[in-house]
């Protein structure tokens, strides 16, 4: 097994935890028309796909680091810190092919994002490979 640069890659290179994590904390981003760009009065539009995970404290980002090792997640972003707890929330994402393969990966171990994440990868796959 690969050297982990912190304790919480091992655990999130687990299939299984990894889909129960995102099923609870995660979210899948689908959007079948975005405008990607417009120039001179034509809107361009594509597909969006987004796959983002987050966890609050420093826990939460160390986890998100592990994220970014283990999958390819991009920087990690702070949201607002609640005033309950005082934890900030870390998240991180991964957008359009990136996104693709990491549900390809995670799908099988789904449970309540299963049938959401089965259509956005053949909705990707179609898009992107023309699958």
């Amino acid at each position: 097994m690969s050297e982990f640069r912190n304790s919480f890659a091992e655990r999130v290179a687990n299939l299984n935890w990894v889909a129960g994590f995102f099923d609870g904390e995660g979210c899948i981003y689908y959007h079948p028309d975005r405008v990607k760009a417009t120039v001179n009065g034509t809107e361009y539009r594509s597909p969006e796909i987004q796959v983002i995970v987050g966890q609050s404290g420093e826990d939460g980002k160390l986890l998100m680091e592990a994220f970014q090792q283990v999958y390819g997640f991009g920087k990690i972003t702070m949201g607002h810190g609640s005033e309950l707890t005082k934890k900030i929330p870390y998240m991180c994402r991964l957008s359009g092919k990136k996104a693709i393969t990491f549900l390809e990966y995670i799908e099988p171990y789904l449970v309540l994002k299963q049938e959401k994440a089965q259509m956005v990868i053949a909705k990707g796959l179609e898009h992107f490979y023309g699958e």
